[in-house]
């Protein structure tokens, strides 16, 4: 057996090596995925992997003795490659039981898989289901645009300001953003200390030039609140009430600010004083004259609006949609919860819960219930549009537009934070609903006619379109599956799918499970589920006030959850795909981690469920300028490991010997990730791990040991 299944030759009479094209492939395609493969851009899912990664693994899996990528005389990659092929892979059966933002699901759908998907996350099993159900794409525009009509009428006083124009005529313009800065009150004088990071609110009109007195910030005033222009040198010196100030100095740092002379925790101030105020500050807006977009401070009227806003909410609560969950504990939530954001309905504006209710009822009133699937697509859409429209969503300011809630995989504090304009201007701004709505039918015609794209040797982007589809016939039960095509989704408990899935029935398991402690799914996803259980009561799994995460395999001490819950859970997981997969399939999965715990977690899991590791590859997972791990101590590459189930255990003497063999094989080659060694020593010693579990001298300590010797041979 080869045992570095990923490896292919190096280049030479065509062909290309398979590992460093896959990364190549994921690395542009995660950089802008709404491009590449506008299927993922549905709706927010966290660490997904980019779908040529998937492709890739699919189709080495599927037709293992086949050259998948051939260059061009160039070195280009060539379309010539069966790669680029069409594909119906009829009567194959393919499960995801950790089916997350749906990847596998979606990719072995469009090779003409029959796929079985289970997660615990009911917004997985409804993005999952979004992105493989059927829709006419002409339909849906029609029922788009009478929406946008009627909730523009709704919302349309809310996201107007009052400006003078060039002729000195007070007229209304279209509001992009709200900025606000939050507040606490010091325990000495009880004055209001703002708590901003800076007091400029971009880097000039015009981007990417620098601030100047030809391109000058626009900047705050915090003693009588007027807005300013500095052109980057000195301090800014307000027009209005004279004062002077440095708009690069910070109100907050490493969570304490100062005020009469004192250092004070905004923690510790809001245990005493309760959550922080806002205070809104500037608005940004298209002027209506010449379309640029200006900024101007708040007017009695902007604050008449807010009033309004809160007055409309405190008098139809009972009546809107209103996410008041409770935030539960957790490693994630807890920032949140320290800042006294109790319910998710906290984490909200008035004008953004009006604006949220009214797209609401405007899908409602225009898209009659016969027609629901075309309802839960724009749902889809406003859903994935709250990741923009909540009061932590900071300002990219030398950019000028929003970064999103999840930058970080996060629950963040944003002491500056942004309202976005929800349901959004025609052709400007990010995260509106207009927006997610267009990304929403970009996906769906990406699903009627799916292409690959890549950038060659030139890095000229190379379009190839491609016959196959994606979209599924959902069934209940496994005896339903035709030829090809059909797919079975639950959101359940993936330790008890072997109970609904018929014993040796799943050709290949193919996942991406959760990677130890790294992303709290459950905790993150619970920001979008609270409103998908007011928008779709109908169902059934968005019945509980929060997600249920028991059984999710993840380390949380927040949830009590350690190295032991998590090798139990996968164990389960494992167990229960063993069950399912036929003696001769495979299970087939990503995984990445610094920890060494985490790794030996997973040899233990697989052990205990009956599965050995008889190959692994690397391949580059993570967008190299990805704010999750840019400038952090963790690997942006994952280990790609093919198992199969355990014919017999080993008892080696020395399990030992045969773990740095190959690495000694291939210690004269180079590789420009420093992390490609790392694992392929890793996947070494869990094939050996796997393979002599039962050994008397394979155990924590030994799996240990054996690392860091390697980390000190790297050293050497």
């Amino acid at each position: 057996m080869n045992l570095i299944w990923g490896r292919q030759p190096k280049p030479n009479m065509g062909k290309l090596d398979f590992t460093a094209t896959v990364s190549k492939l994921a690395q542009d395609e995660l950089g802008k995925r709404q491009h590449y493969r506008p299927v993922y851009s549905l709706h927010k899912y966290w660490a997904r992997r980019a779908g040529s990664q998937f492709r890739s693994i699919l189709l080495r899996t599927l037709l293992p003795d086949s050259t998948l990528f051939l260059q061009d005389e160039d070195g280009s990659l060539s379309v010539k490659s069966k790669y680029f092929d069409n594909f119906d892979f009829k009567n194959k059966v393919i499960l995801d039981p950790f089916m997350g933002g749906g990847t596998t699901l979606i990719e072995s759908n469009r090779l003409g898989c029959n796929v079985i998907g289970w997660d615990l996350n009911p917004l997985s099993w409804w993005i999952t289901r979004e992105g493989l159900k059927v829709i006419d794409v002409d339909i849906l525009q029609k029922y788009t645009d009478e929406v946008f009509e009627v909730a523009q009428n709704e919302l349309d006083e809310f996201y107007k300001t009052e400006i003078e124009n060039s002729n000195g005529d007070l007229v209304k313009a279209d509001v992009m953003h709200f900025f606000w800065f939050r507040e606490a009150k010091c325990e000495v004088c009880e004055k209001e200390v703002s708590l901003h990071s800076r007091t400029i609110l971009n880097k000039g009109l015009k981007r990417n030039i620098g601030i100047s007195s030809e391109n000058p910030a626009t900047t705050v005033c915090l003693r009588c609140g007027d807005l300013g222009e500095w052109n980057g040198f000195g301090d800014f010196d307000c027009k209005s009430c004279n004062s002077k100030s440095d708009p690069l100095s910070k109100g907050v740092s490493s969570g304490s600010f100062e005020c009469c002379g004192k250092k004070q925790k905004v923690v510790e101030n809001v245990k005493k004083y309760g959550r922080l105020k806002e205070r809104l500050v500037a608005i940004e807006y298209i002027d209506p004259d010449t379309k640029q977009r200006l900024y101007k401070s708040p007017s009695k009227d902007d604050l008449r609006i807010i009033k309004q806003c809160k007055s409309l909410v405190e008098a139809n609560k009972n009546k809107l949609a209103i996410p008041n969950s409770k935030i539960p504990k957790g490693d994630s939530s807890k920032r949140w919860l320290n800042h006294q954001y109790e319910r998710y309905v906290d984490v909200f504006s008035d004008r953004q819960i009006l604006a949220v209710n009214s797209i609401l009822e405007s899908i409602k009133s225009v898209i009659p219930i016969d027609d629901i699937e075309y309802r839960y697509s724009l749902i889809t859409a406003l859903s994935n549009s709250l990741e923009y429209n909540n009061m932590m969503v900071p300002y990219n300011y030398p950019h000028r537009k929003l970064h999103h809630l999840f930058t970080h995989h996060a629950l963040p504090i944003t002491m500056m934070p942004v309202e976005n304009n929800l349901l959004g201007i025609e052709g400007k701004g990010a995260g509106t609903f207009r927006n997610c709505v267009a990304r929403y039918l970009k996906g769906k015609k990406y699903c009627n006619s799916p292409f690959d794209k890549y950038k060659n040797a030139q890095n000229k982007l190379v379009s190839v379109d491609s016959d196959e589809r994606i979209g599924a016939t959902f069934v209940d039960d496994i005896a339903q599956f035709g030829d090809s095509n059909a797919s079975i989704l639950r959101c359940g408990d993936s330790t008890r799918l072997h109970e609904h899935v018929p014993e040796k029935s799943v050709d290949y398991v193919i996942t991406d499970p959760p990677y130890y402690d790294s992303i709290h799914y459950s905790e993150l996803a619970n920001f979008f589920y609270v409103w998908m259980k007011e928008f779709c009561p109908e169902v059934d799994f968005f019945s509980r006030e929060t997600i249920d995460s028991t059984k999710e395999a993840i380390v949380n001490k927040g949830h009590n959850k350690g190295a032991k819950e998590y090798t139990d859970l996968m164990a389960g997981v494992f167990s229960s795909c063993h069950k399912v997969l036929k003696d001769n399939g495979k299970l087939v999965f990503t995984f990445h981690h610094k920890k060494i715990e985490a790794w030996w977690t997973i040899a233990e899991s697989l052990s205990r469920a009956g599965f050995c590791v008889v190959d692994t590859f690397a391949v580059e997972s993570e967008y190299k300028v990805n704010p999750h791990i840019r400038n952090k101590e963790t690997l942006d590459m994952d280990l790609v490991l093919i198992c199969e189930k355990i014919q017999s255990t080993e008892e080696s003497p020395n399990p030992s010997k045969n773990i740095f063999t190959p690495l000694e094989e291939m210690a004269s080659e180079k590789h420009t990730n420093p992390n490609w060694h790392y694992l392929q020593f890793i996947g070494s010693l869990l094939r050996e791990t796997t393979r002599c579990y039962n050994s008397s001298v394979v155990n924590y300590k030994w799996f240990e040991d054996l690392i860091n010797q390697f980390n000190i041979k790297q050293t050497v």
